[in-house]
C-alpha cells in the first residue's frame, strides 16, 4: 500500500498532529477519510472494502466500499484523531493494513481528515484437493500453508464436501499441511515440515496441491454369525482410537464386509487402534475387537506404516423396537421423526443402533440393539418441521431417568405406544457483515451457546444461512430464547454476536417463541478478536506433543479453542467477541493442563483484555 506524492501533504499534516506540533481543537469536530484503491501494477481500479479502527486501542470504528472507480469515503469521523485502516482482500487482491502492513500493530496510523491513494498486489492461488486412498474426497480438513523457510503461516483454508480447497498467499515457496484428526500430513505425502516438499505460488497461474492422505498399516478378517458361523454380508468396520469417548470416536479408516465376510481397515496414523464391528441394517448387535461392548476392554492393534494385523469377530443377533409418531391434533402421521435408545435410567446412547425415522405412515423402527432395557428419546424432525417434542423420553417425560423403559429381546421386535407430537414457533432472519452484505455460511442456535469443539451444527435447534443471508429455524418449543450467531468454519473471521447485539450470552436480550407464529431475528456478525502466538516451555523450546486449547470469559463462559502442533507451538484462537479472557491449554501426551502464563490454575491465570477485532500476540509460557 503506497501514498501518492500529491496527497503526501495531507499525511504528513496529520502526523504533525499526533506528534503534538498543531494543536487540536477543544472540541471535537468531524472529518473525513478517503481515497482510491488500485492495482499496484496496472493502476485499475479496485472495488474493494475498507474498515476503520481507532489507532489507540483497536476498536472497530466503521467500514465502507469502493465503488468501480475504486474510490471510497469514510465521512463523520473525530477530527485529530489517529486511525488505522485495514483493506480487505477483493478478488484476486490480498488484503493488508496501510501502509502496506500485515498487522494492525505494523500498520501506520493517519490522523482524519485526510486521504490516502492505496495500491493492493494479486495474490497467488494455491488450490488442490485432498482425497483419501480410495479416491473419495475428504470435507473439512483443515489446510494450512506455510513459508517454506520459517514455517510462519501465510494461508489458511479447509476442503469443501468434494476435498477441494483454495486460499490466496504472497508469492513465494510454501510448504502445505493438512490436518483432518487424528489425520496429519504435509504434502505430498510426507509426516514434517523438514520433509515436506515446497511449491512456488506465483501470481500469473494458480498452483496446484493435490494430496492423498497416506494410510498407515493394515487391519484384515472376517465376520461371521455367532450362533450360525456364516458370514455376514454388510457390516461396517471402523478404526476407532480407545482413547476416546465412543461418541467422539472419529473411525477414520473403515471397509464393510464383503459377501463372505471379509474386509480391510487402514488407519491414517500410527499408534494403537481398536476396530468396531457394526451392522447399519440393524440385524446384529455392535462390537469391538476382543468381542466386548465395552470400549475400554477391547483389544487394541498397534498400526504403523506397513504394518498387518488380523481380527476376526462373531456378532450376536440383535433386538428391535419399534412405533409411531402423529400429530397430537390432527392424528396425521408425521415422517422424518428420528427415536434413539440410551441404556437404561442413566446410561450413553446404545453404540451400533440403526437409525430409525419414521416413514410417511409415521412408522419407526430401532435395529443393532442388544437384549435389555432402554429408553427410547424421541427427536424432532429434521430442518422444515414446525413440530416439537411433548416430552422427549417415551412416554411423556422430561428426562431420561422419568422414561418408561422398554425391553429388548434378542431376535425379536418390541412395540411401544404411539407418540404425539404439537407444533413449536419458528425464529428467522438474515445475518449480515459490516458493510451490510448477506453473510453465507454462519451458523445461529437459538439456545445461545457456543457448540465447542463438537463444531457447527451440532445444536438441537439451529440453521446456517443460505447464500443471502437467510436462515430459519422450525420446531421451536414455545419460551424465551437468546440466540447466538458464530462463524461456520475456522477462516471465517466473525466474533460470535447474540441476540440484542450483545457479546456475550449473559448479556443477550431475550426473544419470545410462540407456538406456529415466527419471530424475526436479524444479527450483524463483526470482525472477531483472536489471540495468536506460541507456546514455549521453560526452557525456551516448543512443546513436542498436541495442545487442545480453550478460551474462557473471566467468568467461566466458554468462547472459543485453538490447537499447537508438536515441535511448534504455535497457535491462533478462533474469532472472539471484545472481553477478558484467559487461555487454558491441555498437553495431550503429558497429560497436564496449563493456563496463560504460567499458571497452574484458572485463579491465577493472566487475563488478555481483548478489543472488538484485535489481533493480539502472545507468548504462553508453561508453568
Amino acid at each position: 500500500m503506497r501514498v501518492s506524492r500529491r496527497r503526501f501533504a495531507a499525511v504528513v499534516g496529520a502526523a504533525a498532529l499526533s506528534l503534538g506540533v498543531i494543536a487540536g481543537p477543544a472540541h471535537a469536530a468531524t472529518a473525513t477519510l478517503g481515497g482510491t484503491i488500485t492495482d499496484e501494477v496496472t493502476g485499475s481500479p479496485i472495488a474493494a472494502c475498507v474498515t476503520i479502527y481507532t489507532a489507540a486501542d483497536f476498536g472497530y470504528v466503521t467500514s465502507t466500499c469502493a465503488t468501480d472507480t475504486g474510490d471510497w469515503s469514510a465521512p463523520d469521523l473525530e477530527a485529530g484523531v489517529a486511525y488505522k485502516v485495514q483493506v480487505d482482500g477483493s478478488g484476486p487482491y490480498l488484503g493488508e493494513w496501510y501502509d502496506n502492513a500485515q498487522t494492525f500493530d505494523s500498520a501506520s496510523p493517519v490522523i482524519a481528515p485526510a486521504t490516502i491513494d492505496t495500491t493492493l498486489q494479486r495474490g497467488a492461488e494455491v488450490r488442490g484437493t485432498l482425497t483419501d486412498t480410495s479416491g473419495a474426497p475428504v470435507g473439512g480438513a483443515y489446510v494450512e500453508v506455510v513459508d517454506a523457510q520459517n514455517w510462519q503461516d501465510v494461508g489458511f483454508a479447509s476442503t469443501d464436501p468434494d476435498g477441494r480447497w483454495s486460499t490466496l498467499v504472497r508469492p513465494g515457496q510454501v510448504k502445505v499441511h493438512f490436518s483432518a484428526w487424528p489425520a496429519d500430513q504435509w504434502a505430498f505425502g510426507k509426516d514434517s515440515f523438514d520433509t515436506a516438499d515446497p511449491v512456488t505460488a506465483a501470481t500469473d497461474q494458480p498452483v496446484q496441491v493435490d494430496d492423498r492422505l497416506v494410510p498407515q498399516g493394515t487391519i484384515s478378517g472376517r465376520v461371521t454369525d455367532a450362533a450360525t458361523h456364516a458370514p455376514v454380508e454388510g457390516v461396517c468396520v471402523a478404526a476407532v482410537l480407545p482413547s476416546l469417548p465412543t461418541d467422539e470416536n472419529p473411525g477414520l479408516g473403515s471397509d464393510c464386509t464383503a459377501a463372505d465376510g471379509t474386509y480391510q481397515v487402514q488407519p491414517w496414523e500410527a499408534g494403537a487402534w481398536v476396530l468396531s464391528f457394526q451392522d447399519p441394517q440393524g440385524r446384529y448387535v455392535q462390537q469391538y475387537s476382543g468381542g466386548t461392548r465395552v470400549l475400554a476392554d477391547a483389544t487394541a492393534y498397534d498400526v504403523h506404516r506397513g504394518s498387518t494385523g488380523t481380527a476376526d469377530a462373531a456378532l450376536d443377533v440383535a433386538g428391535h423396537v419399534s412405533g409411531t409418531v402423529v400429530d397430537s391434533r390432527t392424528g396425521a402421521p408425521i415422517p422424518d421423526v428420528c427415536p434413539a435408545a440410551y441404556a437404561g435410567h442413566g446410561g450413553g446412547f446404545v453404540v451400533g443402533q440403526a437409525d430409525g425415522c419414521t416413514d410417511a405412515h409415521g412408522a419407526w423402527t430401532l435395529g443393532g440393539l442388544p437384549a435389555g432395557s432402554v429408553a427410547v428419546h424421541v427427536a424432532p424432525p429434521g430442518t422444515g418441521s414446525l413440530y416439537n417434542v411433548v416430552g422427549d423420553w417415551l412416554y411423556k417425560s422430561d428426562t431420561q431417568a422419568g422414561a418408561t423403559l422398554v425391553e429388548v429381546r434378542q431376535g425379536a421386535t418390541t412395540a411401544t405406544r404411539t407418540e404425539r407430537l404439537v407444533p413449536g414457533g419458528t425464529l428467522s432472519g438474515t445475518v449480515t457483515d459490516q458493510f451490510g452484505q448477506p453473510v453465507e455460511g454462519v451458523w445461529v442456535d437459538a439456545s445461545g451457546v457456543l457448540p465447542g469443539r463438537a463444531g457447527p451444527g451440532n445444536g438441537i435447534y439451529d440453521a446456517v444461512t443460505d447464500a443471502q443471508g437467510h436462515y430459519a429455524i422450525q420446531g421451536l418449543p414455545a419460551g424465551s430464547y437468546t440466540p447466538v450467531v458464530y462463524a461456520g468454519s475456522f477462516d471465517q473471521d466473525y466474533a460470535p454476536v447474540w441476540s440484542g447485539k450483545a457479546d456475550s450470552l449473559a448479556a443477550a436480550q431475550p426473544l419470545k417463541v410462540k407456538t406456529l407464529k415466527t419471530t424475526a431475528f436479524n444479527a450483524q456478525v463483526l470482525p472477531g478478536a483472536r489471540v495468536t502466538g506460541s507456546v514455549v516451555a521453560a526452557d525456551g523450546s516448543a512443546p513436542q506433543e498436541y495442545g487442545t486449547g480453550f478460551v474462557y470469559s473471566t467468568s467461566g463462559a466458554y468462547l472459543g479453542d485453538f490447537d499447537t502442533m508438536p515441535g511448534s507451538g504455535e497457535f491462533r484462537t478462533t474469532p472472539l467477541p471484545p472481553g477478558d479472557y484467559v487461555l487454558r491449554l491441555d498437553l495431550s501426551e503429558a497429560g497436564r493442563t496449563a493456563w496463560f502464563d504460567g499458571a497452574t490454575s484458572q485463579a491465577a491465570a493472566t487475563v488478555i483484555h481483548l478489543d472488538r477485532g484485535e489481533q493480539r500476540a502472545v507468548t504462553f509460557h508453561l508453568p
